[in-house]
């Protein structure tokens, strides 16, 4: 009788394990660090330098905590997934809030394709700003709508869905924190993305922009193209950020 391999070996009960996948010779370990288990590859074959390689890892990440810094770092995407998880978990079980089936469709429609493959450590006080513009003006263009007479109008977005997006947003930070993959210093700061006083200054940003491009229409003898729309937009849009100089 062939004796089954051996594949996970604790080298500390409760505190750091080396394993091996299926179908695979490299070690893999998971080591608990502030009372979170965390994993990573010791990117080695023999067992032995794998528990070498096991022990520096996890040293390294208690150093890291000790220092006040994530333990381990992830891409935006994929915090923004394990946040999705999480809060289709809770809608199950009945815990979840009614609003995060709609921040799971913001978090893949505006917030993946922007932040995506940022590390969540990255993501600056300007980045959100420049997702701010991004998202806007995309808006707008999703939003737009051809009358009868093919005339183009973009509309802004309202104030409760911009606080929408400010929410899911946070549900990602949320993530990462708990996660260990954030700590709060390094944390966006992300206020309310508009008060009401900004928002009524974006709608009268793109009321502007609807004018100029009818008068355009009118001018040409024809329909603004969607490129032309977006720039005009857009050029407005970073415009007014510069101006005020808030985030998102």
């Amino acid at each position: 009788m062939v004796d089954k391999k051996d594949t996970t070996h604790v080298m500390m009960e409760g505190e750091l394990v080396v394993y091996q996948r299926e179908r695979s010779t490299i070690w893999q370990c998971r080591y608990k660090v502030g009372n979170v288990w965390q994993r990573a590859s010791t990117k080695q074959h023999d067992l032995k330098k794998a528990k070498a390689a096991a022990r520096d890892i996890q040293l390294t990440a208690e150093i890291r905590k000790r220092d006040n810094l994530p333990v381990v770092t992830r891409k935006f995407r994929h915090v923004a997934e394990l946040a999705k998880k999480r809060m289709d978990d809770d809608t199950k079980a009945g815990r979840g809030k009614t609003a995060y089936a709609d921040y799971a469709v913001l978090i893949d429609k505006y917030l993946i394709p922007f932040f995506g493959n940022y590390s969540i450590t990255s993501i600056t006080h300007t980045l959100v700003q420049e997702f701010g513009v991004w998202r806007d003006t995309k808006m707008a263009a999703d939003k737009r709508r051809v009358s009868k007479d093919e005339k183009k109008t973009l509309k802004p977005p309202t104030h409760s869905t911009i606080l929408n997006h400010n929410a899911a947003l946070n549900q990602v930070f949320d993530e990462a924190m708990n996660r260990g993959f954030l700590t709060n210093s390094q944390r966006t700061t992300t206020q309310p993305i508009f008060n009401m006083e900004r928002w009524r200054s974006i709608s009268r940003l793109f009321s502007t922009t609807r004018h100029q491009s009818a008068r355009m229409v009118h001018q040409c003898g024809g329909p603004l193209s969607r490129t032309h729309s977006m720039e005009v937009a857009s050029q407005k849009l970073v415009s007014f950020n510069s101006s005020c100089g808030q985030s998102l």
